[in-house]
């Protein structure tokens, strides 16, 4: 799938993420995604030889893991988060439960907001602020801050 990926023309992949997806697009920025996924596969082929479950499947370390995934092109901070977070909860891979304590708030504009609305943060609070303060309040579990737990 990545060669795939990695080969498609860009005006090719553009049409089937604006189209491909029953008549609708894949995601708003379509766009972006058109230009950017090719990047992401070329470097899973590269890194991981293709197998993008090698990204998580060998370290243990969840900090690790979140900057491999931060290193994808597409893929920022807090989808990395987001993506660590749905590793450990959701498929109890990277130890799973034992590792609440490390999975950190994603600390997206609408948790800044709420946590500047409440008095938890100043206005223009850092990442780094809003991640600390989460890490203050729910030590055990951070990310249960803006995640279901």
């Amino acid at each position: 799938m990545w060669q795939e990926i990695a080969h498609i023309s860009p005006s090719r992949l553009r049409g089937f993420l604006s189209y491909g997806y029953g008549g609708k697009a894949f995601h708003r920025h379509y766009k972006t995604f058109a230009r950017l996924l090719p990047q992401a596969a070329k470097h899973i082929l590269s890194r991981y030889a293709g197998d993008s479950r090698r990204i998580w499947n060998g370290p243990k370390d969840i900090h690790r893991v979140k900057k491999r995934l931060d290193e994808i092109p597409p893929i920022g901070p807090a989808l990395a988060n987001m993506a660590v977070l749905h590793l450990a909860r959701n498929d109890g891979l990277l130890g799973g439960k034992k590792t609440r304590k490390q999975l950190d708030v994603e600390p997206v504009v609408h948790v800044r907001r709420v946590f500047f609305r409440t008095g938890l943060v100043r206005k223009g609070a850092s990442l780094e602020d809003v991640v600390n303060v989460a890490r203050q309040l729910a030590p055990d579990f951070p990310a249960s801050m803006d995640a279901l737990p």
